[in-house]
């Protein structure tokens, strides 16, 4: 399913929170929250292994496709943070009422192994990537901050601990690739800096993770 939110990158204007694509980005968010409840319901469900986890997948390539989206709108700042961390990824990843849903948890971890193999394919192709994937890894700079946790309850430290180890790891190589600027596509939304310099992910001008660092080891 394609969201086309890449459309309104870079737009302002009035009502934009009623355009029809921002309204189906909801909907779909709403929709993937409800399955774990629906298939909790369904007696019977649990004896069946494979239709299970077919849900789970389907499930899993949904929320992808609803990231995927997301990361695409980069401009300006406002709209970038309220459609990539408030509209998709506190209600996806920070509701501590879904993640008492065991089949929630299940498709998490779906998602949590496709996310950091999708960021590890990254530099697995020899770094001949596009602004596609850029973007995706930018998606997860821009809601996870560079901190290891911010809350010891906080579902995500895993994944947070994942993506940040391959940051130390491969992001300079990533910024010196042989196609030029792309790394730069990465930091979304005039949030966040690198400095080759000093090889070094800055938080300098984020809404929530203001200031925090992360030091890359150079290539």
């Amino acid at each position: 399913m394609v969201l086309d939110l890449q459309v309104i990158n870079e737009q302002n204007y009035f009502g934009i929170w009623d355009d029809p694509k921002i309204q189906k980005l909801k909907i779909m968010i709403g929709f993937t929250k409800n399955i774990p409840r629906i298939l909790a319901h369904q007696s019977g469900l649990h004896k069946d292994l494979t239709k299970i986890n077919n849900l789970y997948e389907h499930t899993s390539h949904l929320i992808l496709a609803i990231i995927s989206g997301a990361a695409s709108v980069q401009n300006p700042p406002y709209l970038c943070w309220k459609i990539q961390y408030e509209l998709t990824w506190l209600p996806l990843f920070c509701d501590p009422i879904l993640e008492k849903e065991e089949h929630w948890r299940n498709i998490r971890l779906i998602v949590e192994e496709a996310i950091c193999k999708k960021i590890v394919d990254i530099g697995a192709i020899g770094w001949k990537v596009n602004r596609t994937d850029i973007k995706f890894l930018g998606y997860f700079l821009n809601v996870t901050g560079l901190a290891s946790t911010k809350f010891d309850n906080d579902p995500n430290v895993k994944l947070n601990k994942k993506i940040q180890e391959w940051l130390v790891s491969n992001y300079d190589q990533l910024w010196k690739n042989e196609n030029g600027d792309i790394g730069k596509f990465s930091l979304v939304g005039g949030m966040i800096s690198y400095s080759p310099q000093k090889i070094l992910i800055v938080e300098d001008n984020h809404p929530i993770f203001p200031g925090e660092k992360l030091q890359i080891n150079q290539a």
